[in-house]
């Protein structure tokens, strides 16, 4: 069976996960993130699914001087570090109204 990958399926997808608040940028930028070693296989290919969804179907904002593309899904904005996207290994989120820079 085909999985197809589309808003409904990563909101059922990051919705299922706790994410990690990221103590080291707590006051400087709070942001959540999920790492891909920490998941299992399966779900490990999907996030470098959806990071793919995030570059394809997102939009660019600034985080400070650096450029990052952001997707937005219910109170929460998401975007990778990553390149090239299949070695994702970082999926990062925080509110929507958090702006740097």
């Amino acid at each position: 069976m085909e999985i197809k990958y589309n808003l409904d399926f990563f909101i059922e997808w990051i919705n299922s996960f706790n994410w990690t608040n990221a103590k080291s940028y707590a006051d400087k930028a709070p942001h959540e993130y999920l790492v891909r070693k920490h998941l299992g296989d399966e779900d490990g290919l999907i996030m470098v699914e959806f990071a793919k969804y995030i570059k394809q179907n997102g939009y660019v904002e600034y985080f400070y001087q650096t450029p990052f593309t952001y997707l937005n899904i219910g109170e929460f904005k998401y975007w990778t570090m990553d390149y090239p996207l299949y070695k994702t290994n970082i999926v990062n989120r925080c509110r929507v109204e958090n702006k740097y820079g």
